[in-house]
């Protein structure tokens, strides 16, 4: 039998240790430097003014130069060892005041937890490093705070979603067993039971399909117009139910360095996801608009990107709900959605996708009534595309 050995962490020496350390081997290393060169140049003038004292015959007083030399030395050691004390004192208190607003920012760190994520940390001082990463971190917590939130607005809202069905299909289950039924009773809670059972099945497949799309998958070069024209043939049949007249209009932008990929409107990426993102975007808006109104959709270049609108006739969206409507299971009409059949996952698929593709997505409203849904997606590089 194999014992694995625990992998024990070396130690490691705090960032105050390791700078005094670098400061006082620098401090002794100039130290000496400095020592011995003043100690070689006195040596050097001593004994070259002895010389010449002898040589003139001028000397009455017989110089000892080592004795001096030896004098100068240890003056000069002595000089050399409180230096190096000092400065060794002083690079300690100097690397504690630059390093103590790291221990300060390490010490909330170690205090922030998943109810404490909002709170911001302050830390005075410390330099343009420090605050700098003192604002990354504030950032990285708000951000994890954020996606904490809207993944137990999620929950709350799938839990709510898959539970309305199941508790409508045991309501209509109790009463029904109370007492005798006819046939015709009978048929008609099988029909209620399909349709909650048929709804219960697009939720967990909208969800399944939130979940895929975490991935890009096979990324190549989409043609966007192409798309967009596969989406209306295959929505053809519901805007004639809808009696929702579809319009699509293609700009090219006269200022384009790429005329060859502005014609194209060519872009990286999965066709089938954003073949299902605007899918989603054009159904909603044949879906939810007025009989005899209009969705127009236009593609066009600005720079190196497409901006693709899509423009409904329909009820609008509220300017506080525009933000809201991308979240999962939300709503602007609950009983249109529900109507519909919708669970309030499309829009949210489609922000999802769009952001995996670099893209984004707006909401602003039309004129005279509806709204204007508008995706900014990065075009193919020009050497890409050739």
């Amino acid at each position: 039998m194999i014992k694995t050995s625990e992998i024990t962490p070396k130690p490691m020496r705090s960032i105050r240790a390791q700078l005094t350390f670098l400061m006082v081997a620098l401090l002794v290393c100039c130290c000496v430097v400095l020592t011995w060169l003043v100690y070689r140049s006195t040596s050097e003038l001593l004994e070259l003014a002895a010389a010449n004292a002898i040589n003139k015959g001028a000397l009455s007083i017989v110089l000892d130069v080592g004795a001096i030399e030896r004098s100068i030395l240890f003056d000069a050691l002595g000089i050399l060892f409180f230096v190096i004390i000092a400065g060794s004192c002083a690079a300690y208190l100097l690397a504690g005041h630059y390093t103590k607003p790291v221990q300060q920012l390490s010490a909330h760190m170690k205090e922030i937890g998943p109810d404490t994520l909002s709170d911001s940390i302050e830390i005075e001082g410390g330099g343009e490093e420090v605050q700098e990463l003192v604002k990354s971190f504030n950032q990285m917590t708000n951000q994890l705070d954020e996606a904490f939130a809207m993944q137990s607005r999620f929950s709350v809202s799938a839990a709510h979603e898959l539970r309305t069905p199941i508790a409508v299909l045991r309501t209509k289950l109790d009463v029904f067993k109370k007492k005798k039924r006819k046939q015709s009773e009978y048929d008609e809670l099988v029909d209620t039971m399909e349709t909650y059972i048929d709804r219960l099945s697009a939720i967990i497949a909208n969800l399944l399909e939130l979940t895929e799309t975490s991935e890009l998958g096979e990324v190549e070069d989409v043609s966007l117009d192409a798309v967009i024209t596969t989406v209306v043939d295959d929505l053809e049949s519901v805007a004639q139910n809808n009696m929702v007249n579809v319009q699509v209009n293609t700009q090219i932008d006269a200022h384009s360095e790429t005329q060859s990929e502005a014609q194209n409107l060519t872009v990286k990426g999965n066709a089938n996801l954003l073949y299902r993102a605007i899918y989603n975007l054009v159904e909603n808006a044949i879906r939810y608009n007025h009989k005899e109104g209009s969705v127009n959709i236009a593609l066009e270049t600005e720079g190196q990107e497409c901006l693709v609108t899509i423009a409904d006739t329909g009820v609008g969206i509220a300017p506080e709900q525009r933000e809201l409507v991308f979240e999962p299971f939300y709503r602007v009409n609950k009983s249109r959605s529900r109507e519909f059949g919708g669970a309030g996952i499309g829009l949210s698929l489609v922000k999802t996708i769009l952001k995996r593709h670099g893209a984004s997505i707006t909401v602003s409203e039309n004129t005279p009534q509806g709204s204007v849904f508008t995706i900014r997606i990065p075009l193919v590089d020009a050497m890409d595309s050739e």
